[in-house]
């Protein structure tokens, strides 16, 4: 599995281009993380054959651009996106 994350993304996909990158069959859900509104994306890509799963998810104003942070995971098993999807829910954001 890769796990990835970037605090304050200097640039992130185009929330109207989420379609053409993630395919059309991609789920997509609005949920709460450290009492900020996020967006999860999951979505397969085929590479090499084979299926690749990922989840993304876009903590803040993801259709404005101003996102905080961008967490993504990614993996041959499926089942491996549920650990990313826990520790997705672990997000806190300290006060500076």
């Amino acid at each position: 599995m890769r796990f990835m994350f970037v605090h304050k993304p200097m640039s992130i996909l185009s929330y109207d281009k989420r379609e053409q990158k993630f395919g059309k069959d991609f789920q997509e859900r609005v949920i709460e993380i450290a009492r900020r509104k996020a967006y999860l994306f999951e979505y397969i890509q085929i590479e090499k054959g084979h299926k690749r799963y990922y989840t993304d998810l876009y903590i803040g104003d993801f259709p404005h651009g101003e996102v905080r942070l961008w967490m993504e995971a990614e993996s041959w098993q499926p089942t491996d996106l549920e650990i990313a999807k826990k520790i997705f829910r672990t997000v806190e954001f300290l006060k500076p």
